[in-house]
């Protein structure tokens, strides 16, 4: 697409270290060991098949599919949630091109906790038409980016892209209404027209020819368990298959037939673009 020139900046300190709280951001290099890459390499079949074979011992996962299910979550939370927040917040453009970034391994209490590494930290940040310089960032980060690297685990893997995309709209849902919704009015505001508009924009953005988040965004049910109202997944995410009691995510359509009450509903808003 026609490139739309920011304003160069560069973050502050005070905005790294939001990250790294926040989104799992590092600037410290790992040692050569399993569980990290460049973003780039998923492209390469080998690089990402080998890749997934090292977290799959890491993981204890039965299968590349399920694997390729977990990597995907840890990279919407390491790289698409900050992008988002940094555009709708900051107002910037994060770099986390896949030429530009690192997936670093980390680990806590056994668990792979990965990283975010960003080789380059200048950025941008819009002048002119804020449209068109949204365009742009979501262009980026989904076209040139996620939507190409879900392909790379379809093709390796056979996952069925529908479980990628669905993790990606679940933390993207979850960042919206609930990590930003304690802002200040103006920034909760610009938050919300970027969220309504993600689930409306052009396909185009995301590389795709349907959007491929807008069919996520379903209504919220009262789960009794939980007692609150969940949206549960059309999808399984698989978590199961790597969790040592074969435990469910609380909004796994498995775990939800049992514990649903259709009393409340929440419809799902959406403004008019």
């Amino acid at each position: 697409m026609k490139n739309e020139k920011g304003c160069e900046v560069v973050l502050r300190s005070e905005e790294i270290a939001f990250l790294q709280e926040h989104f799992c951001f590092t600037q410290e290099v790992s040692t050569d060991s399993p569980g990290m890459i460049r973003t780039s390499d998923l492209f390469d079949e080998a690089k990402c098949h080998l890749f997934l074979s090292q977290l799959s011992a890491l993981l204890g996962s039965p299968s590349l599919k399920v694997t390729a299910s977990q990597f995907a979550k840890r990279y919407v939370y390491l790289a698409i949630l900050p992008a988002l927040y940094a555009m709708s917040i900051w107002d910037k453009q994060l770099p986390v091109y896949t030429e530009n970034s690192w997936i670093e391994s980390d680990f806590k209490q056994g668990r792979w906790l990965p990283r975010l590494r960003l080789e380059r930290l200048a950025t941008s940040s819009w002048r002119g038409s804020r449209e068109k310089w949204r365009d742009q960032v979501l262009h980026n980060l989904f076209a040139e980016n996620v939507t190409t690297i879900w392909r790379a685990l379809v093709r390796v893997t056979g996952i069925s892209a529908s479980i990628l995309w669905e993790n990606a709209a679940v933390y993207i849902f979850w960042l919206y209404e609930k990590k930003l919704k304690d802002l200040d009015q103006q920034k909760r505001l610009q938050a919300f027209k970027d969220f309504q508009y993600l689930l409306q924009a052009d396909p185009f953005l995301f590389g795709e020819t349907e959007n491929p988040l807008a069919q996520w965004y379903t209504s919220k049910v009262y789960l009794i368990e939980e007692e609150e109202l969940i949206r549960v997944r059309q999808t399984c995410c698989l978590y199961y298959q790597v969790n040592a009691e074969g435990l469910c995510c609380r909004t796994c359509p498995r775990r939800a037939k049992t514990l649903q009450s259709e009393q409340q509903v929440e419809k799902p808003m959406l403004l008019k673009m």
